[in-house]
């Protein structure tokens, strides 16, 4: 809703800045933008993602990736990232590695892939 872009940039806008200060209350702040807006028109799911990640949340991390399915870089290398943390080397985390590889071929350096 256009009306509400005012108060959905605040909200953006406080989060941000919490982050340095709460973080705990940044992700509240985020989560709840997401409930209001489940579209996410303005990729609040880019901010919290990392944040989830730095406290080990990976089951909401997860749950993040898949609610907001896409091929992007971004999410392919946190996908193979969680991946790693829960379960280790494996052959899944060669595959998703590859993938996020053939995404963005400059992100690894691809002798690190076994071929």
């Amino acid at each position: 809703m256009i009306e509400t872009r005012p108060f959905m940039r605040a909200m953006y806008q406080y989060g941000f800045q919490l982050e340095w200060w709460d973080a705990e209350k940044a992700i509240s702040v985020y989560e709840e933008m997401l409930e209001l807006n489940p579209d996410d028109n303005q990729g609040v799911r880019y901010m919290v993602l990392p944040q989830y990640l730095h406290r080990k949340a990976y089951q909401k991390a997860e749950q993040l990736l898949n609610n907001y399915p896409e091929e992007s870089t971004f999410w392919l290398f946190h996908r193979a990232f969680i991946e790693y943390k829960k379960h280790g080397r494996s052959q899944k985390i060669e595959q998703l590695l590859r993938e996020a590889d053939q995404a963005n071929p400059y992100v690894l350096d691809t002798c690190f892939l076994q071929k």
